[in-house]
Formats: structure tokens, sequence, C-alpha cells
């Protein structure tokens, strides 16, 4: 096998700290970001018709998070992510095989809250999680943008305790 595919990858981060209160954003525009553990992946462009190779486009996705904390003893967090599917650069063949992570969900949501109680050698934590991811709907997907047409929403909600000794 002699297929490449040629993917890019724009990364921004930015952290404020001062005092107690630390703030931290981030956001990747990439293509085929598998290999972050995030959505993404790759589809047929073409196919020759006399030696059957393929010829491969990335899908391209948009990842970001918002990062909020305060305190030390008694610290909260507040966390917000979104990551959306923009598509695909080039028209994929019409029913071919898609590659990748997730590449039914068209985007997806997750807001965090936790707080912490922490002394010395002692941490007690509780921590709420909200979570949405916006399917694709069977039969609406668009092979010329390689999005889908309508799409449906699955929520999670979760609660989660910690308790950590360090000794």
């Amino acid at each position: 096998m002699d297929e490449v595919i040629r993917s890019l990858s724009y990364m921004a981060y930015f952290q404020f700290s001062e005092q107690l209160f630390t703030a931290g954003i981030k956001t990747i525009y990439g293509q085929n970001n598998v290999n972050l553990n995030i959505l993404g992946g790759y589809g047929i462009r073409s196919i020759d018709p006399v030696t059957g190779e393929f010829e491969y486009t990335n899908f391209n996705y948009s990842s970001s998070w918002l990062n909020l904390s305060y305190g030390k003893k008694y610290k909260g967090n507040l966390f917000l992510g979104y990551t959306k599917n923009m598509g695909s650069d080039d028209v994929l063949v019409e029913g071919s095989n898609l590659y990748g992570e997730g590449l039914a969900i068209d985007n997806m949501y997750r807001i965090a809250g936790n707080f912490t109680y922490n002394v010395p050698h002692f941490s007690l934590g509780l921590e709420y999680e909200f979570m949405n991811a916006n399917y694709g709907n069977d039969g609406t997907f668009d092979w010329k943008k390689g999005e889908y047409g309508s799409t449906h929403g699955v929520t999670d909600h979760r609660i989660t305790g910690v308790i950590r000794y360090i000794f």
C-alpha cells in the first residue's frame, strides 16, 4: 500500500493565573485528528478506474474548551467544551467507506463543574457533568460536503465523587 494522505492541524492555547484564579483556553482546527484522541478521520474522494487505487480527503474538525478555577483549600472549577464537524474539502465517493472516530457526530458540547476540599495529604471532591452529542440521522449524509443534513441529540448527565489520600 502506498497511498498517502496529508493532514494539517492548528492549535492555540492560552493560560492566565493570578493568585487563586486560573483561566485556560484551547482551540484546535484540524484534519484527521484521531491521533489526538478527538473526533476526525478521512474518506475516499476518488477511485482510479484502471488501478482501483483510492485518493482520500480529510474531515475538518474544530474543538475548543475553556476552563476556569478559583481557590486552593476550597476550589471550584468550571469546564466548557465544544467540538464541530466542519465537513470535507472534497466531494466524497457516494456510498464509500469512511474512516475515523465519531464520524456520525455532527457536534457535541460538555459543561462540567466541580468542587474540591483540599488539605495536606487529602482531597474530597464532587463533579457534575452535562454532555450532549448531536448524531447525524440516517439517510441525511451529504457526500458533497461530508456533513449530515439533520441530527438528533443524545444527552448524558454524570455525577462523580472523589476521595483521595496522598501519602
